[in-house]
C-alpha cells in the first residue's frame, strides 16, 4: 500500500475520498514517521523509533530488549560475565543464523561489527565508548570487554543502543551505501526498488531470518508524513497502521478507535553545557545556573505541551530508573523570586545573556518546550539567544562547536552510568561538548559500577545525580512519554514499555488478520 501525494493533501484537510481509505492487505504493515531517518547505518544513527525506526526492521541485535525491558536471546543464544568485576562478557552465538544476503553470521563478523560501531563516533558514541573491544574466542563464542566495570553491559548489545546490531562484512565494506541500504540479519530487508529515500521505505521478509515467528508480515512499509494532521488522518482512514503520535491528538486518536501507547523515557529542556563560562561567563557561576532552574514552571509546561503525558522534573531521572529519588526530581520548585535573588547575588541584578543551540524541527514537541522556557527565563532576566540548525546533523555539529552556552535537550532515560558517560564525563559529546566532569562524581559512579548489590549501587547513582543536580549542570523541564498510535489490526502493542526502552520493538507486533 502506498499513500499518494493527492491522498496526503486531502487527508490533511480531513477529507474522505475514494481510494484514500483502508487499503492495507493482511500481509502488509504500514508505519508512519514524522521525520525522515538521517541514515540507515546503525553505527551513525540515533536511538529511538522516531529517528531510526527502519533500522530495527533490518538489523538483528546480539541481545534483544523486549517491550517489557527484559533481555532476550537473539543472535546471542546466551551470555554471562567472566569473573566478578563486570568488565568481560562471554557471548555464545546461535548457530545457523544468516545475514539477508545468505552469508553466515560468524564470530568474526560479530567482532568486526562491534569494533566498527565502537570506533564510528556516531550520536551513540557514549554507549559504544564503554566497550574497549571484542574478540573471537572460538567459532561460537565472542568476548566483549568494557573499559571499566559496566553491570548493564548486556543491555548495550541490544537494539535499544544499537551497539549490538550486527552489520554484515558486505555492509562494512559498502562505504557510503551503508547509509541508504541495509546489510543486517534482521527479520526484514530493504527493497531498494520500492524505496524513495526520505519518503518511503519498503521492507520485505528476510528469507534467511532465523526466527520466522517474528515475521508477522510479508512486507513493512515505512512512510514519512511530516504533517501531523495528515499522519493522524492517514491512520484514521486505515492508510497507516502504527506511528508516533502527537500529544495534543491523543484524545482524538482514542475517540477514533486507535490505541494510544506511551513510554515515559524522554526529557525535554536545556543542557547547560558551558559550566566554566567559556562562552558565557555568567554560566560559570553555579548561582546563575541554579537561578535558571528556579525560573522554570515545569508543571505548566508539562500540562500545556504534553497533555497528561508528561511529568515535571528537576533531574534526569524517572520512576523505575536506577538513579531515581523523589527528592532530586523536586530539587528546584518554581520560584522566580529566588531566581532573581540568586542572579543579583552572583553580580547580575540586570540579568544575563546566553546563547542556545536550539531545536528547529518539531521533534517531540521541542519547539513548544523551547519557547516556553525562553519566555520563562526572560521573566527573571535570563535572555536566551537561540540559533537553529536545519536538521539533527547540523544541530549536533553546532553543539560540538563550543559556541553555545545551552543546548536543547531531547534525551532518553538511560541507566545512570550510560547517562554519566554521555553527559558528565570527560568524553566530548553533543550534550557535553566541553568534556566537563566532576572527579568525585566520576569516582562514585565507577565505585557503583563495580558494586554487586543492586540497592547499594542505585543509592550511589542517586547521590551522584544529586550532586550534578545541585551543581545545576542541567535544565530539564519535563520527563514525558513518547506516544504511539496503532490500529486494531496490529496486535501485541503493549500499553506501556520498560523503563529504558527507547522505542517499541515492532518485530514483536502481530497481525490481526482482517481487523481494521
Amino acid at each position: 500500500m502506498r499513500l499518494t501525494a493527492v491522498c496526503l493533501s486531502l487527508l490533511a484537510l480531513g477529507a474522505t475520498v475514494a481510494g484514500c481509505g483502508t487499503s492495507n492487505d493482511d500481509a502488509t504493515l504500514t508505519m508512519g514517521l514524522s521525520t525522515a531517518p538521517t541514515t540507515l547505518d546503525p553505527s551513525l544513527a540515533q536511538v529511538g523509533w522516531l529517528v531510526n525506526g527502519p533500522i530495527q526492521l533490518a538489523y538483528e541485535p546480539l541481545i534483544r530488549m523486549g517491550n517489557d525491558g527484559t533481555l532476550q536471546p537473539a543472535i546471542a543464544a546466551g551470555w554471562k560475565f567472566v569473573g566478578s568485576d563486570n568488565t568481560k562478557l562471554s557471548v555464545s552465538l546461535r548457530s545457523g543464523v544468516k545475514f539477508a544476503d545468505g552469508s553466515p553470521v560468524t564470530a568474526d563478523a560479530v567482532v568486526d561489527s562491534i569494533n566498527h560501531i565502537r570506533k564510528a563516533g556516531g550520536p551513540n558514541a557514549s554507549a559504544a565508548s564503554l566497550i574497549s573491544g571484542a574478540k573471537k574466542v572460538d567459532d561460537s563464542t565472542v568476548e566483549v570487554t568494557a573499559t571499566a566495570p559496566v553491570p548493564n553491559l548486556p543491555a548495550l548489545l541490544t537494539q535499544s543502543w544499537l551497539v549490538g546490531d550486527v552489520i554484515s562484512p558486505a555492509g562494512l565494506a559498502a562505504g557510503d551505501k551503508l547509509a541508504t541500504t541495509t546489510y543486517g540479519a534482521g527479520p526484514y530487508t530493504l527493497d531498494s526498488s520500492a524505496t524513495v529515500v526520505g519518503d518511503t521505505y519498503t521492507f520485505t521478509a528476510n528469507p534467511h531470518y532465523w526466527n520466522k515467528a517474528r515475521q508477522a508480515f510479508k512486507r513493512v512499509v515505512v512512510k514519512v508524513i511530516t504533517d501531523g494532521n495528515a499522519l493522524l488522518n492517514a491512520m484514521k482512514s486505515g492508510q497507516v497502521d502504527f506511528a508516533g503520535g502527537d500529544w495534543a491528538a491523543a484524545s482524538s486518536a482514542g475517540s477514533a478507535g486507535l490505541k494510544v501507547s506511551g513510554v515515559g523515557n524522554y526529557f525535554a529542556g536545556f543542557f547547560i553545557v558551558d559550566r566554566s563560562g567559556a562562552t558565557s561567563k555568567p554560566l560559570g557561576d553555579v548561582r546563575v545556573r541554579q537561578a535558571m532552574n528556579y525560573a522554570i514552571d515545569r508543571a505548566s509546561i508539562a500540562k500545556a505541551v504534553y497533555r497528561g503525558y508528561g511529568r515535571p522534573t528537576s533531574a534526569l531521572t524517572s520512576p523505575g530508573a536506577d538513579s531515581y529519588g523523589k527528592a532530586v526530581t523536586e530539587a528546584y520548585p518554581y520560584d522566580p523570586g529566588k531566581a532573581k535573588s540568586l542572579l543579583a547575588e552572583a553580580g547580575y541584578p540586570t540579568g544575563v545573556d546566553v546563547s542556545l543551540d536550539g531545536c528547529k524541527i518539531q521533534l517531540r514537541n521541542c519547539r513548544l518546550v523551547q519557547q516556553a522556557m525562553i519566555d520563562q527565563l526572560a521573566k527573571v532576566g535570563v535572555r536566551v539567544h537561540p540559533e537553529f540548525g536545519a536538521d539533527i546533523a547540523t544541530y549536533t555539529k553546532m553543539s560540538l562547536s563550543k559556541k553555545y552556552g545551552l543546548v536543547y535537550m531531547s534525551y532518553g532515560t538511560s541507566p545512570f552510568n550510560l547517562m554519566h558517560t554521555s553527559l558528565a564525563s570527560m568524553l566530548v559529546t553533543p550534550y557535553n561538548p566541553f568534556g566537563d566532569s566532576i572527579p568525585e562524581v566520576t569516582a562514585l559512579v565507577r565505585k557503583a559500577d563495580a558494586t554487586a548489590d543492586t540497592a547499594e549501587r542505585n543509592g550511589m547513582y542517586n547521590r551522584a545525580l544529586t550532586t550534578l543536580t545541585e551543581q545545576a549542570w542541567f535544565l530539564p523541564a519535563v520527563n514525558h512519554d513518547t506516544i504511539y498510535f496503532s490500529r486494531a489490526r496490529v496486535g501485541n502493542v503493549p500499553d506501556r514499555y520498560g523503563a529504558y526502552i527507547s522505542a517499541p520493538d515492532v518485530t514483536q507486533f502481530t497481525a490481526h488478520a482482517g481487523s481494521q
